[in-house]
């Protein structure tokens, strides 16, 4: 079905717009990113420390090493609950610095009134378009490298409710939101900026930002439906995204396209509600799969 949905769209995109831009209701945001690289590194680090640190304070409070963890389901399950927890907290606080620092708010997101629901469809359709794809490269993918996914790999083995509930909460919730925000708002915002500079912004707040922020003529699609689109931004996200799932088999050069797509969807609307349902559907639904499979349907 889900296939079937996505050749519509496929089609109708096509016809509508013979010259291969993908028209989705939004705004184009390239050069509204203030923040400098120093402000990504901090917040890329810190995103690291705190996924890190509760992982740290396990071995701490059982005395189980961080290498025999694995080994310690129970244990394992309610350390991916907490960094879950703080991954959250992280980004939400650095959701607050940016806002506190450059001045900035949901609408520049595009995650304010009148932006949301534009932004949720925009989402479904771009799942619609772009998973087939996603899960046709998997599934080939899958038949020359065995898939490793340590947890799924013991819910397949024996499921446990805690540990599926930990699962969900993770990749449909967690995932989606932490790194929506990390790479495609907050990177992949910083390096479309580098390819469309502000008139009279000093060079060295690429490297610092730019706290001086003013009102930016922001083109919409229907006002400029053929704005440049800024592939080097979205590849270079997108190969940062692939490379932090590099331990997952294959899995990698799926989440490499999968990005693609996301990241061409934030270039092309502005808006990150639109990535993170994308993401959100996507996981969802495989997941889905998974749990209908080890039930024995």
């Amino acid at each position: 079905m889900t296939t079937l949905v996505g050749c519509w769209f496929w089609k109708q995109t096509i016809i509508g717009h013979p010259s291969g831009t993908i028209n989705f209701p939004g705004e184009d945001r390239s050069a509204a990113a203030r923040w400098g690289l120093l402000d990504v590194v901090g917040i890329g680090l810190f995103w690291l420390f705190a996924q890190s640190s509760v992982a740290l304070i396990a071995v701490f409070a059982t005395g189980i090493s961080a290498e025999q963890l694995i080994d310690h389901p129970e244990v394992m399950t309610w350390v991916a609950w907490s960094a879950g927890f703080a991954q959250v907290t992280t980004m939400a606080f650095a959701w607050w610095y940016l806002c506190i620092q450059y001045n900035y708010a949901a609408r520049d997101f595009g995650m304010a009134d009148g932006q949301n629901w534009p932004g949720i469809v925009a989402g479904a359709r771009g799942f619609a378009m772009w998973i087939p794809i996603v899960w046709l490269i998997q599934f080939l993918m899958v038949q020359i490298i065995d898939y490793q996914h340590p947890t799924i790999d013991s819910l397949v083995k024996q499921p446990q409710p805690l540990e599926m509930l930990q699962l969900w909460f993770g990749a449909v919730i967690v995932a989606p939101i932490v790194e929506e925000f990390l790479f495609r708002g907050v990177l992949q915002g910083w390096l479309q900026r580098l390819g469309r500079p502000v008139a009279g912004e000093l060079p060295e707040s690429i490297l610092l930002g730019s706290r001086d922020r003013k009102e930016f003529d922001i083109p919409s699609l229907t006002e400029s439906p053929g704005r440049p689109l800024h592939w080097p931004a979205i590849l270079v996200t997108s190969l940062i995204f692939a490379l932090m799932h590099a331990s997952q088999g294959p899995a990698p050069v799926a989440l490499f396209v999968l990005s693609l797509g996301i990241g061409y969807l934030y270039q092309r609307t502005g808006s990150l509600l639109a990535c993170i349902v994308m993401h959100m559907l996507l996981n969802f639904f495989t997941l889905t799969l998974i749990a209908l499979e080890t039930a024995g349907y």
